[in-house]
């Protein structure tokens, strides 16, 4: 009788580690399998980036558009994403989409100052005037050598001094 516990007890603690074993294995599978999704997911958020900068390069603004929307819906997170978006908004005369992009990559970054710049020209296509100022010197505090900044914030204040001026300089 001792002997048919002992082996009983052999027994459960063989298919213990068994099913410890498979468990371990399958965990690992599915930490693999984690991690080959995600570099897929970042293989192709970076090609439909990529397709969407060669887009913008070759001024074909709704395709590249299309492009850093898909991938925005691969990572949801990504600043340069939507500031990227942006300025395709802001190219297609799109000031409120353009808008609502800028705003994203800066609530997800605070810190990124071309975001401030796409939300500046959004504005001022929009003709907020004192807003895109605002937001050209919001930029600033974050990137204090931006040169696009600071020529957004001359020009605005240029014309801001001096209206025909301003209107005489910009068709030249």
């Amino acid at each position: 009788m001792e002997q048919a516990l002992q082996s009983n007890e052999t027994i459960n603690i063989f298919m213990n580690d068994f099913e410890l074993d498979k468990i371990s294995r399958i965990q690992t599978e599915e930490k693999t399998s984690n991690t080959n999704n995600q570099q897929q997911q970042e293989i192709r958020t970076y090609r439909d980036n990529s397709a969407g900068n060669k887009n913008k390069k070759e001024k074909k603004y709704k395709e590249a558009l299309e492009c850093y929307s898909q991938a925005i819906n691969l990572d949801p997170n990504d600043p340069i994403l939507y500031s990227n978006r942006s300025l395709m908004h802001i190219n297609l005369s799109e000031f409120n989409e353009a808008l609502e992009d800028a705003n994203k990559a800066i609530s997800i970054k605070a810190d990124y100052a071309k975001a401030y710049l796409r939300k500046g020209t959004a504005l001022k296509g929009l003709n907020d005037i004192e807003g895109a100022l605002a937001a050209f010197k919001d930029g600033l505090t974050k990137d204090p050598n931006n040169t696009q900044l600071k020529d957004a914030v001359a020009e605005i204040e240029m014309q801001t001094q001096n209206p025909l001026q301003a209107s005489s300089h910009s068709e030249t």
